[in-house]
């Protein structure tokens, strides 16, 4: 009978032990992160009360259940929070009862940046109903008989730290260890001592679509000496604040699945639903859970939150308005380098415009002179024309065709000195002083010469008093520069 109690109480101690045994196992924590953490009391800035219900393993015996009530709120300027919190956890031939009040305090270290403490004092109560313990002899002198509660003080401390929407914080329940002793009529007795518990949480908010969607990873850590570490990870996604799905893993534990609705800005209505994965999911189920909120004051929160959204929203547009701002400042610097090009251009065409007017200009006008020349003096003669003289001298009289006479006075250099009597090679005759010596300057030992009266710039390539050696030069200058050279005589 001794090994068989004692069995019983190793039992006992072992599922009172279990990870997150001794603290109800909640899923949807992350609604009311107070029921986990003091600091968080009064977080969120509006008085929120939450109601939890949890159904674990479905289909055991006097498996755990879970009942709680959260009631917190922030304090004046939001310096602070104050938290009320209840529950009731019955597993097996235990029944734990618990209340606690908190307090939490806000430490600003920045605009951005926040330190948040938080402490919880309270009273826990535990019942064992001794009666539902099967035994083979009533009459044992071990035994304990009938129901026993026992109560003790009990306490909670945690820290928050928060950056935008950044949360990291960790807590530890059960922070007095309270040993309870339960004994019967013999004077054999039994104790129930509470073992601390350290959490660990982290979570993040992702806001997409203009803050339409919210997606929250988060993490948390559950220890207590003499049992496994366990965490457990997931996210939870949120549209407009109305509609939110979630999932998270338990190491060895399960799989759970989140719902959230708000069929108003301040009713919160959630379900999760276990998916074991461990050895217990051949004789359990699942589990269940249902959480259901309401925000007081919602006012208050949802104007702070919209000047939230509306203040990140300007944000965004001033970083839009600054990179467009720059866009325009280089748009409108090429659209200034493209005018000053165009009016370029512009001044470009006119002046070609202007020369291509100058040049017809010169080329009816050297056009006339030249009909001119081949008109004056010139006379038919068998095959082709020559100029009236000596042909004797003269082995190829065709070179001589539109031959022109002046007066060495008339005839200057650009340096304004008088040119020599003789014979001069012309390869073109310009109006325009900058068109000669534009082409003067491709026809290699060339000169630019003026005739005073008609204003006319020639071009010449060789000089020569006498005739003779300027034939070959004028049938060089006809064949490689242009087949209009002509000769200028000056008397």
């Amino acid at each position: 009978m001794k090994t068989f109690i004692t069995l019983a109480i190793v039992t006992f101690g072992a599922i009172c032990h279990s990870v997150a045994q001794q603290i109800p196992m909640i899923n949807q924590y992350f609604y009311t992160p107070f029921i986990y953490n003091p600091a968080f009391a009064g977080a969120s800035g509006n008085t929120n009360a939450f109601l939890v219900h949890r159904t674990q393993w479905s289909g055991v015996p006097d498996a755990p259940i879970t009942n709680a009530f959260n009631f917190e709120g922030s304090l004046k300027e939001e310096k602070g929070g104050f938290g009320l919190s209840m529950y009731q956890d019955r597993t097996g031939i235990l029944n734990e009862v618990g209340g606690y009040g908190s307090y939490s305090y806000r430490v600003k270290m920045t605009d951005d940046h926040h330190l948040l403490l938080g402490l919880g004092i309270g009273v826990v109560s535990k019942r064992v109903d001794f009666d539902k313990i099967i035994v083979k002899d009533q009459n044992d002198s071990y035994l304990l008989s009938q129901m026993q509660s026992k109560a003790g003080f009990d306490g909670n401390v945690g820290f928050v730290y928060n950056w935008k929407d950044l949360n990291i914080g960790a807590s530890i329940q059960q922070l007095m260890t309270s040993r309870l002793n339960y004994q019967n009529a013999n004077d054999v007795s039994m104790y129930l001592r509470s073992s601390r518990h350290l959490l660990a949480s982290a979570s993040y908010d992702f806001h997409l679509m203009e803050d339409k969607v919210a997606i929250s990873p988060m993490f948390l850590l559950r220890y207590a000496p003499g049992a496994p570490i366990q965490y457990e990870g997931g996210f939870f996604a949120k549209y407009r604040d109305f509609l939110g799905l979630g999932v998270s893993y338990k190491s060895d534990y399960a799989v759970s699945l989140n719902a959230m609705i708000k069929p108003h800005s301040r009713l919160t209505v959630g379900y999760s639903y276990d998916i074991m994965i461990n050895d217990i999911r051949v004789y359990a189920t699942t589990s269940h859970e249902f959480t259901l909120g309401y925000t007081f004051g919602g006012n208050k929160n949802e104007s702070l939150k919209r000047i939230t959204e509306l203040e990140a929203r300007v944000d965004t547009l001033e970083m839009k308005s600054t990179a467009t701002d720059a866009k325009l400042g280089e748009t409108e610097t090429k659209v200034e380098v493209n005018e000053q090009e165009i009016e370029a251009l512009k001044s470009e065409l006119d002046a070609n415009k202007k020369t291509n007017g100058e040049l017809t200009e010169e080329v009816d006008l050297l056009k006339k002179e030249i009909n001119e020349l081949r008109n004056s003096g010139v006379k038919p003669s068998g095959s082709g024309t020559v100029v009236p003289g000596n042909t004797e001298s003269n082995p190829n009289p065709n070179l001589e065709d539109g031959m022109r006479t002046g007066l060495a006075e008339d005839y200057v250099d650009l340096q304004g000195n008088s040119l020599k009597q003789g014979y001069y090679v012309v390869v073109g005759v310009f109006a325009n002083e900058s068109n000669a010596t534009k082409f003067s300057n491709k026809v290699n030992s060339s000169i630019v010469i003026l005739n005073k009266k008609a204003r006319y710039h020639y071009v010449y390539t060789f000089y020569s008093p006498e005739t003779p050696p300027v034939y070959p030069k004028l049938t060089e200058a006809r064949r490689t520069i242009t087949d209009e050279a002509w000769l200028l005589k000056l008397n």
